[in-house]
């Protein structure tokens, strides 16, 4: 049994590779020859981390090649994902409050808490309080904002004691809001 390397470990294969598969696949096309990669495509080549191997590479040089609409340019762009349309929409964007989020999680990186359990559930506390605040309490729009169904929210609300606005607080700091 012989075992090879993944690609992303040899990327000294890479261009080599890339190259052979443009030629095959000009020849394939009746093309008289195959004007090679711009620097920014083989750029691209090389930084990409090839989860499928040579198959992966093949396929993406291949559908490159055959998408260019000029044979006689170099290819100057590696197409990656064969499903990539420019009407595809757009994923959607996180929330400011998922950005705050992650930017409140991101600044404790290095505090390590002695009861993991215990900092996950005042963490989640946080952020759905957070949300429900910034909802005005309107649980379909905090779970909006929190990217959640409205039964993933009210779910973490009752495993939390929230299910009432202030709930979990002490009666003096808790303000019912108006309904």
């Amino acid at each position: 049994m012989i075992h090879v390397p993944p690609l992303r470990a040899r990327p000294e294969d890479i261009d080599t590779l890339a190259y052979h598969f443009a030629v095959n696949v000009t020849s394939e096309l009746k093309r008289p020859f195959f004007a090679g990669f711009t620097s920014d495509a083989k750029a691209a080549l090389l930084g990409y981390n090839w989860p499928g191997n040579v198959r992966e590479l093949k396929n993406a040089v291949e559908r490159s090649v055959y998408r260019s609409d000029d044979p006689a340019k170099p290819i100057n762009e590696i197409l990656f994902d064969p499903f990539a349309s420019p009407y595809a929409p757009a994923p959607p964007r996180e929330s400011s409050l998922q950005m705050e989020t992650h930017a409140a999680a991101s600044t404790n990186d290095h505090e390590v808490p002695a009861d993991f359990r215990s900092a996950v559930t005042t963490f989640e506390c946080s952020v759905l309080r957070r949300a429900l605040e910034r909802a005005q309490f309107k649980q379909t729009t905090a779970a909006k904002l929190l990217g959640l169904s409205y039964h993933q929210l009210r779910s973490l609300l009752r495993k939390h004691g929230l299910s009432k606005p202030g709930a979990g607080e002490t009666e003096s700091s808790a303000e019912a809001p108006p309904d």
